[in-house]
């Protein structure tokens, strides 16, 4: 089930109260809100896009600039770090939408699963779930149930 987003937290409020950071500028959590449109079941990304829909976002201010996806920029704002060799994966299936409720941690094979199981691969795609190394799978599952029990995650 869905953790439904406290209200009072970051992830829910606009970037009304913004937070002004080193030489008067805005803090990257103000900027990345400022460009989430909340109006919609989906809050989607209103910044730049990848050639596959994904939001962009630059975090640092750093040159040259270096982007992160907006939602896993999101979820480590929202629900803390992204264990190695984990995705963030969307439960609508909106590779713009960036709310945390509709994000969860998963692995290669679990996004593959997801997408045969949705229709979302072509008919010669049946094997894309294979095999994966044991010993990988099973620390990226211990990972991710850490996070889960410490609060982190839905």
């Amino acid at each position: 089930m869905a953790r439904v987003v406290d209200p009072t937290s970051p992830c829910a409020r606009s970037s009304t109260g913004q937070s002004i950071g080193l030489r008067g500028r805005r803090s990257p959590a103000d900027r990345y809100w400022a460009k989430v449109d909340k109006t919609g079941s989906c809050w989607l990304w209103t910044g730049s896009l990848n050639s596959s829909g994904y939001g962009l976002f630059g975090a640092k201010a750093t040159r040259p600039v270096k982007l992160a996806l907006a939602h896993r920029y999101g979820w480590e704002l929202c629900r803390g770090p992204i264990p190695d060799g984990m995705l963030v994966l969307h439960s609508c299936d909106t590779p713009a939408c960036v709310r945390p409720d509709h994000l969860s941690l998963g692995t290669n094979r679990d996004n593959m699963r997801d997408a045969r199981d949705k229709g979302r691969l072509g008919p010669r795609a049946v094997n894309l779930a294979g095999p994966l190394d044991a010993e990988v799978e099973r620390r990226q599952r211990l990972a991710a149930l850490a996070l889960q029990q410490a609060g982190t995650t839905p």
